[in-house]
């Protein structure tokens, strides 16, 4: 296993023969930006300066990482937090299934 990685961890507690490694900078980025940051341009501004992220670099990083399944075994508390942000943000600006379209 590499130095900067852990395996996911099983759904049920203990790790699987399956368990695929997770990057430590992985955990750090979803730890970033599921974290309460009163000001958004702070944590932005932390990207940066830890990760040297862009803030759309920094988003887009996220949502690879949300798509992925690994990602909620290894941190599924952010994951879930993450994805209910990500999903009212599609509803406020219309682009939710469902969503009304037109005026």
């Amino acid at each position: 296993m590499e130095p900067d990685a852990v395996a996911a961890p099983h759904p049920l507690g203990h790790a699987g023969a399956g368990a695929r490694p997770f990057p430590v900078a992985d955990r750090e980025v979803l730890a970033l930006a599921a974290a309460v940051i009163r000001y958004p341009a702070r944590r932005e501004e932390l990207a940066l300066e830890r990760f040297g992220l862009t803030p759309r670099v920094l988003w887009e990083r996220v949502d690879e990482l949300l798509a992925d399944s690994a990602t909620e075994a290894a941190m599924p508390i952010e994951t879930l937090r993450l994805r209910r942000r990500r999903e009212m943000r599609k509803r406020v600006r219309g682009d939710a299934p469902g969503a009304p379209v037109g005026p």
